[in-house]
């Protein structure tokens, strides 16, 4: 949904899309323990960064998320 909305719009996406990702990270860890949800971040987390770029993913989590859930958006999308 994402990519197709993207593609269109992409100021729609990233302002609706990026809120979303910045929760899903904020979510405690043992909250997430079910394998199914942490792959569905884990793909959201993909889409964007294959949306909007890595660096640019990356650069705009620095004001929205703290370091450790910046590090755990590394390790999803690479």
């Amino acid at each position: 949904l994402i990519e197709s909305v993207y593609s269109i719009k992409p100021r729609q996406a990233e302002a609706v899309g990026l809120p979303v990702l910045w929760e899903l990270l904020r979510t405690p860890p043992r909250s997430c323990s079910d394998p199914e949800v942490r792959e569905a971040i884990r793909h959201y987390a993909i889409t964007m960064a294959r949306c909007i770029g890595i660096k640019t993913l990356l650069q705009l989590s620095t004001f929205r998320i703290n370091p450790n859930q910046k590090k755990t958006l590394q390790e999803l999308i690479s």
